[in-house]
């Protein structure tokens, strides 16, 4: 199959971009079950008429789907000439890497399988200590929702609210990019959300 995603550039990787050609290609995975995702949503997904409700943890979400995940985004990556890499034994975050003489970080992927206090206590901070241009947290609001909301659209302004709100304590001087996508979603396309916090008006833009 053909992709329709484009070649970007080599240099000058924008969050925004980042983010339009993730969801180009992952819909177009998902769609193909010869790739690992669209295996993976073969394989799992509920037959139609029967999607999971809103805070179902029987969505894409689990140790095989991190996995299938990350070799997503390395394929991702190769289309931008850069190489992924994991910055840490345990494997918290993806590294995408300019080759060159010192190998430069373009942007640290975090996934975050539980939106609990430890994505601003833990996961935010380790990611912006990296150094990269920028900073991806992909993130699924409703796993679990949280206390007194009761749908993802309001789960993923709390969540925005949050990342703001953390991204200002810790005065993160560079982009960070939120994309979230319900724990429990398995629709063709799927309905990724993203948001970008950019330093330079230390604001939230929403990119869809």
């Amino acid at each position: 199959m053909a992709s329709s995603v484009s070649s970007p550039p080599r240099e000058g990787l924008t969050p925004t971009q980042w983010f339009s050609d993730f969801r180009d290609l992952y819909n177009e995975s998902i769609a193909d079950a010869c790739t690992d995702l669209g295996l993976y949503y073969d394989r799992y997904a509920p037959p139609a008429g029967a999607r999971p409700a809103v805070g179902s943890a029987a969505g894409p979400v689990g140790e095989e789907w991190r996995e299938v995940m990350s070799r997503f985004l390395e394929q991702l990556a190769r289309r931008y000439d850069l190489y992924q890499t994991r910055t840490s034994e345990d494997g918290d975050d993806l590294a995408w890497l300019r080759p060159g003489v010192s190998w430069q970080v373009c942007a640290v992927i975090r996934q975050v399988e539980e939106a609990k206090d430890s994505v601003l206590a833990r996961d935010l901070p380790e990611a912006l200590a990296s150094g990269a241009e920028f900073v991806v947290l992909i993130l699924y609001p409703d796993s679990p929702l949280p206390p007194g909301i009761r749908s993802l659209e309001h789960a993923t302004e709390h969540w925005e609210r949050r990342v703001a709100e953390s991204a200002l304590a810790l005065g993160a001087d560079r982009p960070i990019l939120l994309a979230t996508l319900s724990s429990g979603c398995w629709e063709h396309p799927a309905p990724w959300r993203a948001s970008v916090w950019e330093p330079g008006t230390r604001s939230t833009r929403r990119l869809n």
